[in-house]
């Protein structure tokens, strides 16, 4: 099972903050050096069998500075991929199918066999197919939303 560097590093600030719960070194410690905090009550300071691995791995990247890169990675907006009309063109057969749709790139390569109307849009691989998606999915809520799921970025203009 594989987790973000974001959630192992929440596991391990937990488990850290555990371990060192009730001497003096911990952050939730009031009342100055030597001070006792009250025992956990449900918390077992041992780590998690099942997340052990993963752990060290994150401690290891926390150590070497390489999580706080990952993590401003994490942090960026993904960048939606821009496709020139020529490299729409490209794909334009049964087996490699991307149209365009207004200003949207559509990989509809694995939609024919569920698509309504059979193989009828492969005429349109490679190609720009608003006219006839607008003329025959007038309306169609469905065919919109359906079609959310094959975008696969947006057509330089």
């Amino acid at each position: 099972m594989k987790y973000s560097i974001k959630t192992l590093l929440m596991i391990v600030g937990f488990t850290c903050c555990v371990a060192s719960c009730g001497r003096d070194e911990s952050p939730m410690v009031k009342g100055g050096e030597g001070a006792q905090s009250p025992s956990p009550v449900l918390v077992d300071s041992a780590p998690v069998p099942e997340f052990e691995s993963e752990i060290k791995e994150t401690q290891d990247k926390v150590t070497s500075g390489e999580a706080s890169q990952q993590v401003a990675e994490d942090l960026e907006p993904p960048v939606e991929p821009i496709f020139s009309a020529a490299e729409v063109a490209l794909h334009n057969g049964k087996a490699d199918c991307w149209i365009i749709i207004g200003d949207s790139v559509y990989d509809i390569t694995d939609f024919f066999e569920s698509h309504p109307g059979g193989e009828a849009p492969v005429r349109f691989c490679g190609r720009d197919a608003t006219a006839i998606f607008s003329r025959i999915h007038a309306g169609s809520e469905g065919a919109g939303f359906m079609a959310q799921q094959y975008r696969i970025g947006r057509l330089m203009r």
